[in-house]
């Protein structure tokens, strides 16, 4: 296996012939297209086992502590569903699920926007 070629700047940030400039010549400042270019070059090379295996290890976003909560929200929902025994309790339950259903709802808004204002914001930079 032959050795990498040296220079200033190395083949990442070489600034004509470099990944990094290549790359955001053709995806046009659009991280959606760099992904799918990068995906796509690992396919057509057949190193989509060998890149995934020297990826690092990525840390828990908003969105997996978001479901998280809906989770244990519905798990507990769940759970006093089972200790319901008469009438009265099934009506007190409802209005649980009520309250339960504005707290999803609102979650998933919270979600949404911050959502939103990452994607506005990469896209104004």
């Amino acid at each position: 296996m032959k050795e990498l070629r040296r220079g200033k700047n190395g083949y990442v940030n070489h600034p004509l012939l470099g990944l990094i400039s290549c790359l955001a010549y053709w995806a046009r400042g659009s991280m959606a297209h760099a992904v799918t270019m990068i995906a796509a070059l690992c396919v057509k090379l057949g190193i989509s086992e060998r890149v995934r295996d020297a990826l690092p290890e990525t840390i828990p976003t908003h969105e997996a502590v978001t479901n998280t909560k809906i989770v244990a929200l519905l798990n507990f929902g769940h759970g006093e569903l089972k200790h319901c025994r008469n009438e009265q309790q099934r009506i007190q339950f409802v209005v649980g699920l009520r309250n339960l259903e504005e707290r999803l709802f609102t979650l998933c808004v919270q979600q949404m926007e911050r959502y939103i204002k990452c994607s506005v914001t990469y896209y104004a930079i």
